[in-house]
């Protein structure tokens, strides 16, 4: 099942991180998923005692992109 494999790979994550020594930081972190909404029914994604939440629109670098990886967000933004 898909929400399986997504907490395996969400634990491979911590495991590798915890190996090289670098911390995830939960208010740099976010979650979104991307093309068709096969997992929007999980609320929120857990690492070690942290959740982080699914949103729609993620902005990294100062760009904004949505879940269809559009950037018509950020071009209205910057536009105005």
């Amino acid at each position: 099942m898909i929400v399986n494999k997504l907490r395996d790979s969400l634990d491979a994550l911590v495991a590798w991180s915890e190996k090289w020594q670098l911390t995830i930081f939960r208010y740099k972190s976010a979650i979104s998923s991307i093309g068709q909404p096969t997992c929007m029914y999980i609320q929120a994604y857990r690492i070690k005692d942290t959740n982080f939440s699914n949103l729609l629109n993620i902005q990294d670098l100062g760009i904004t992109i949505d879940d269809k990886l559009t950037l018509s967000q950020h071009v209205g933004n910057v536009i105005i």
